[in-house]
């Protein structure tokens, strides 16, 4: 027996649900259009610029990115540019790219909830802040969430073709983060099974599936071969993947938390909605339920509990949630579900309420926070920036001992060729205690960046900036202590022109927080002239500067 009203509550209820999340999505994109390139994608940026003049990947550089990352990256600012825009409108892409297919995946009656989900996880995206645009683990997840699409066509058609693009899907995931495979190898054998006990032949599912994923790889190494980089780059599977990976781990209560921290009542008056659905029988269900686990295990073996981390979760999540609840309201309509009778209303309530804090509240809170992002204030980067220009800099002529301050933002900014290979300065401090492969790449990068300096001589301009990446407690310049040959080196041959310190926080993402302070480095030689250059832009430059004494 139909509710009396729920067919007259329903309609507008679905419809209001998915104007706010539209809403909240348009001002995001909005707000958020003149967004800068910083953070990560600067970086990965930096190094395909690199790339481009010389420097071969992992030969010349030790970097923990992997070459699905840096493929992804090259091809953009070869096809849509190597600016902030085009960087933004690929964000934008792959998000739209993830809407498309968690429409596909929610079914069809539920193609509103899909892309509700989409949006939602749009502007989830934003309110993470201006250093998470374009970040590796949203491509992965437009990606899985994309073959997804592909794997239930080949399975409901025997389709060959949507088998090997399925297969293509996950391996170009794989690529850019290793922790896919294991999800393609599960959907691999899942599907298997499934077809066998159908009755159905396997190996034209799974041929074409092999075959798309072995073609990424063959593809990657082919490239890093004509690179000649194919042996530095396993080298760095044994040394700097396995460093990097082990620095600024959170305990597991912080992991567990932080997964799904922005929509946590949401998935609590959802779990008993899906418990009672019953929809982890069929392949689909089981396919689904194995991604939400593989976004889960992703994040937790990160562990370092970054926010982008959680976006493979998210976006299995949110449409899972989404159609769970529209099946749950619709069935308080007496629509065919496979809801309990008698758990229809409290379901529908859970589920109601469930749609409402998410569109609601989570929404338009998230889309509020990008609009008090202050995104103009980039005051390293603009200060750097005067000062390398007073400095008339040169290809080959700075070298920054940084990480993601923005020394290596402002390189890419001005089309400046490092002087050597090293990006991150973790890798020549690194924390108190590390593990063989942790040591063996500090190790190893200090020696490359010690033979580069002798073999070309000291640059001419030298940036540090305050703090360490990725170890927390080092505070300052006392990053430098870590490594006596580097201070010896710059008392040898530098002369310290000048100090910038920041005097006001900035808000990139939900805590503003100061910006680094750097310090430039002049070869002693050409002391004296960049200092009388750089006591010119005294009051021109974002942040003051500290003169030292000559």
């Amino acid at each position: 027996m139909r509710h009396p009203g729920s067919a007259r509550f329903l309609l507008p209820f679905r419809i209001a649900l998915f104007g706010a999340v539209l809403l909240s999505a348009s001002l995001f994109v909005a707000w958020s259009w003149h967004w800068p390139l910083v953070g990560d994608a600067s970086q990965v940026h930096y190094i395909c610029f690199l790339m481009d003049h010389g420097m071969a990947p992992y030969r010349v550089s030790g970097d923990m990115n992997m070459p699905g990352a840096l493929l992804v990256d090259w091809t953009v600012m070869h096809t849509l540019g190597a600016g902030s825009l085009p960087w933004r409108l690929f964000d934008l892409l792959t998000v739209a790219g993830a809407t498309l297919s968690m429409a596909l995946l929610t079914g069809r009656g539920h193609r509103l909830p899909g892309v509700g989900a989409g949006l939602l996880l749009l502007v989830l995206h934003g309110a993470d802040g201006l250093n998470d645009l374009g970040e590796r683990d949203l491509t992965m997840a437009a990606l899985l969430l994309a073959s997804y699409v592909c794997l239930f066509r080949a399975m409901r058609e025997e389709s060959r073709s949507r088998s090997f693009l399925f297969g293509l899907g996950c391996s170009v995931a794989a690529t850019i983060k290793p922790t896919a495979l294991p999800l393609a190898a599960f959907l691999l054998l899942l599907g298997g099974v499934t077809l066998r006990k159908r009755g159905a032949r396997v190996a034209p599912f799974l041929a074409p599936a092999f075959a798309g994923l072995l073609l990424p790889f063959a593809g990657v190494l082919l490239i890093l071969w004509k690179q000649r980089a194919l042996g530095a780059f396993a080298h760095g599977l044994e040394t700097a993947v396995p460093y990097y990976a082990s620095l600024a781990h959170q305990p597991l209560p912080f992991l567990l938390l932080h997964s799904v921290s922005p929509v946590l009542p949401v998935v609590a008056l959802w779990l008993p909605v899906t418990v009672f659905a019953r929809r982890w029988r069929s392949f689909e269900s089981l396919a689904l339920a194995g991604g939400l686990l593989f976004g889960l295990c992703s994040y937790l073996a990160q562990a370092k509990g970054f926010p982008y981390y959680r976006y493979p979760l998210l976006a299995f999540l949110l449409p899972m949630v989404a159609e769970d609840c529209d099946r749950a309201l619709r069935a308080w309509g007496n629509a065919p579900a496979r809801f309990p009778l008698r758990a229809r209303p409290a379901l529908a309530a859970c589920a109601a309420g469930a749609l409402a804090y998410a569109a609601f509240l989570v929404a338009p809170v998230s889309a509020e926070k990008t609009h008090r992002f202050a995104w103009r204030d980039q005051q390293f980067i603009h200060s750097l920036t005067g000062d390398l220009l007073a400095l008339h800099a040169a290809d080959r002529e700075v070298q920054c001992i940084d990480s993601l301050a923005g020394c290596g933002t402002t390189l890419l900014r001005l089309h400046l060729v490092q002087a050597t290979g090293l990006l991150s300065d973790f890798f020549i401090f690194g924390p108190d205690h590390v593990d063989q492969a942790g040591a063996r790449a500090i190790r190893e990068a200090r020696q490359g960046f010690v033979d580069a300096v002798e073999r070309q001589g000291p640059p001419r301009i030298l940036i540090v900036s305050t703090g360490l990446h990725l170890v927390p407690g080092v505070e300052g310049w006392t990053k430098l202590d870590r490594w006596p040959w580097l201070e010896n080196y710059l008392a040898a041959h530098y002369q310290l022109v000048l100090t910038r310190v920041p005097t006001r926080p900035v808000r990139w993402w939900a805590r503003a927080s100061l910006p680094s302070a750097y310090r430039v480095y002049v070869r002693d030689g050409d002391a004296p002239a960049a200092r009388a250059a750089l006591a010119g832009l005294a009051g021109q430059s974002r942040l003051p500067p500290v003169l030292p004494e000559p």
